[in-house]
């Protein structure tokens, strides 16, 4: 589903969001949703597993460029691979017009309930809004957001994972 411009959703995610709720042009929440018309999907992440009681389930991981955390959900129907987050290449401070950085090992986030890979997605970004970027010069201004909030649920036995991935950009 392709999304109009005028929500801060980063151009590669924005066909694959079927918006929940939106505040205006600085927030906006969604469903994942391949092309092919699947919402559920194998997480697959480069960062590892938050170890605290409030941390989120996934988090920065020291690299040789410092520390980073990746996000990508394959289509558990038709196999179509979606960068969600990378850390070295999005949000405010980074965007780097979508060019991908990191090519090394990768994990499969697996529920710890019933150990499948089978999850429901939801994303939401928290952005300074569209004429605050476009003063800054800042032309494609959907690209650089805020905070990226992603939410997920086992579509196999329904656990939540509020806090799948939190990162301030």
């Amino acid at each position: 589903m392709k999304m109009e411009k005028s929500l801060p959703i980063p151009s590669r995610v924005s066909e694959f969001l079927e918006v929940i709720e939106s505040h205006d042009d600085v927030a906006v929440k969604g469903t994942l949703k391949c092309s092919c018309g699947c919402y559920k999907f194998a997480i697959i992440y480069h960062g590892k597993k938050g170890k605290k009681f409030f941390s989120p389930n996934i988090v920065k991981i020291k690299s040789e460029n410092g520390k980073k955390v990746v996000l990508m959900a394959k289509c558990n129907e038709c196999q179509k691979e979606i960068l969600i987050y990378d850390s070295s290449i999005d949000g405010y401070k980074n965007y780097k017009n979508n060019e991908v950085s990191f090519m090394g090992e990768y994990n499969i986030f697996v529920c710890e309930d019933c150990e499948e890979n089978n999850m429901y997605i939801d994303i939401a970004y928290n952005s300074y809004g569209k004429e605050f970027l476009v003063k800054k010069n800042k032309l494609n201004w959907e690209e650089y957001f805020l905070d990226i909030f992603v939410y997920g649920k086992c579509a196999s036995c329904n656990k939540d994972y509020k806090g799948l991935l939190e990162e301030s950009c």
